[in-house]
């Protein structure tokens, strides 16, 4: 029992220090859940264009153009591919553009 407790502990402590380095490096972290529609994102998300895209443009790929890198437009394309193909969890690294350019 004393060792279920420390290890809970543990976790807790990881999961503050993982948001500590997020919150720190000012990522824009998201994670969607398109079968259900959740959706997580880390506070600096919200300095990003794509903040402002609802998630069905997104979804949609109609609102990229604006909110992506132009040279990460095929990572992305690649991205929803994986989606389409029905991979459960796909990830990828965009550079995404300033609500304030």
């Amino acid at each position: 029992m004393v060792d279920r407790v420390k290890e809970k502990e543990q976790q807790a402590m990881e999961v503050e220090r993982q948001q500590i380095v997020i919150d720190e490096l000012k990522a824009a972290v998201f994670e969607w859940n398109l079968e259900d529609e959740s959706f997580y994102c880390s506070p600096s998300f919200k300095e990003y264009a794509i903040s402002q895209e609802s998630p069905k443009a997104i979804r949609n790929n109609r609102a990229s153009l604006d909110t992506i890198h132009p040279d990460d437009l095929p990572e992305l394309l690649c991205f929803f591919r994986e989606i389409d193909a029905g991979n459960s969890r796909v990830e990828a690294v965009l550079h995404l553009t300033l609500v304030n350019g």
